[in-house]
């Protein structure tokens, strides 16, 4: 559960100018850090190298000593749970979404909504986790959307959980309950990385990576 990142720079395929350069850290087993920097710094980019849903175009991103993404693209449930700022979601059914498409009961993924404190909203649908999703989601709003996805992170076992903006369309009253659900999450010894605009969610992390 060792995450370390070493030199990591990246670019995007279109642009000459790195969205990371030099980038340096280690998340040791149970530890949660903040990623903030204004807009345009990376937070983003960051997450998703965390995340394995991005490789670095130079450096090293591993996990405990092998690449993140070769983990996340495994035979196994992957390690790193990820919330991207936009969700996206694949055609088919709430409870499938959950599951990333593997097989998974009915109660296994009640649970994960359940620990991810999105079960209320997706057993409400019209077909509860039978409910299709649509293209892209789009059968979703957007905050059931990104209850589809927080519940996929948190998902199977994972040793971190990467968070890309969370706050985003959330109310106070909301953003106390996901600061509780992801409270609750770090006691059972789950790693977080929080890219955030809102000083609030800083307040889970151990320390702070500033872009």
């Amino acid at each position: 559960g060792r995450f370390v990142l070493s030199d990591v720079a990246y670019y995007h395929p279109t642009r000459r100018t790195p969205a990371l350069r030099n980038v340096s850290l280690v998340i040791e087993p149970g530890e949660s850090i903040g990623i903030i920097g204004p807009n345009g710094s990376g937070k983003s980019t960051l997450a998703a190298i965390l995340a394995g849903a991005a490789s670095p175009t130079s450096g090293v991103a591993d996990l405990d000593g092998v690449p993140i993404e070769k983990w996340q693209r495994g035979i196994d449930e992957p390690p790193v749970g990820y919330l991207p700022d936009e969700p996206v979601l694949i055609e088919g059914t709430v409870h499938d979404n959950i599951a990333r498409f593997r097989q998974a009961s009915l109660a296994g993924v009640a649970r994960s909504a359940m620990r991810a404190g999105v079960h209320e909203t997706l057993s409400a649908l019209q077909n509860g986790y039978d409910t299709e999703v649509g293209p892209g989601g789009m059968g979703l709003a957007m905050r059931e959307r990104r209850a589809v996805a927080i519940a996929r992170a948190v998902h199977g076992a994972p040793r971190l959980l990467v968070l890309d903006e969370p706050e985003i369309g959330l109310d106070g009253a909301s953003l106390k309950r996901l600061t509780a659900v992801l409270e609750a999450l770090k006691a059972e010894g789950l790693s977080l990385a929080i890219a955030t605009q809102d000083p609030r969610l800083l307040g889970l992390t151990d320390k702070v990576a500033l872009l």
